[in-house]
């Protein structure tokens, strides 16, 4: 009767681990499949020959004035390094964070709610770094995001058809609870947000964290010193862009 009951056991754990083995095949079937289609999926900018350089200076004591010298700098510094063919700046990464602005028209009711609408705040020059093509209008320049007045941004497709569904975008205005943006330009969807989904509508506006002559030099500012994203590319151009 023990040689039966021992035999039945083992043979119970023989077919436990043979079904273990088999769910940790079908797993890692599943992860490989999951990372080959990562690989596959074209997001609608470079993913390849971009190194990313994090900064953190609001966390090592630096001031306003300190901190827009250290971002001039290493920016020149990155464009000077062998090989490197563009350097943007950028709030957030794509398919990594985000930042979500609550939008609405100058003309409608101020009683309607604002929509969300995802957002990321980038130099003139990151949609040439990162391979996104200009559909329409132009691109802001620095010197335009430096003056009063409707601050520049450019929209994805979707934004244009979500709030101008019938009408040119460009030069039409829409404003955040803090700011008034004009529409100076339209690139396509891309997935900013989440990799293998198109974002929906999406707005890029000029970063002026270290443009802020008004900042204070002397001492720690407004305590709102914000760090930037540097990405810069690599060797060819958009060939990359699968």
């Amino acid at each position: 009767m023990a040689r039966h009951c021992s035999a039945v056991s083992h043979s119970e754990l023989s077919s436990a681990q043979v079904a273990g083995c088999a769910m940790l095949l079908i797993a890692a079937g599943l992860l490989v499949r999951g990372l080959h289609r990562a690989e596959s999926v074209s997001p609608g900018f470079l993913t390849k020959n971009i190194v990313v350089v994090s900064t953190d200076l609001a966390n090592n004591g630096y001031t306003d004035s300190r901190a827009r010298i250290f971002k001039r700098e290493l920016r020149d510094r990155l464009l000077a390094l062998p090989g490197v063919v563009g350097v943007a700046q950028s709030a957030v990464l794509p398919c990594v964070t985000g930042d979500l602005e609550g939008v609405t028209l100058p003309d409608r009711n101020p009683s309607e709610a604002s929509e969300l609408i995802w957002a990321n705040f980038v130099s003139p020059d990151y949609f040439q770094t990162m391979g996104i093509s200009l559909l329409r209008g132009r691109v802001f320049t620095e010197r335009e995001a430096q003056t009063s007045g409707p601050v520049p941004a450019v929209i994805s497709v979707a934004m244009a058809q979500r709030f101008w569904p019938n009408a040119d975008p460009l030069g039409k205005l829409f404003r955040d609870p803090k700011t008034t943006y004009q529409v100076t330009g339209i690139v396509p969807d891309v997935q900013n947000s989440h990799l293998g989904q198109t974002d929906g509508p999406f707005f890029y506006d000029h970063d002026l964290a270290e443009d802020d002559d008004g900042a204070d030099d002397e001492g720690q500012g407004d305590g709102e010193l914000e760090d930037d994203q540097y990405l810069a590319r690599q060797g060819g151009v958009a060939a990359d862009l699968e």
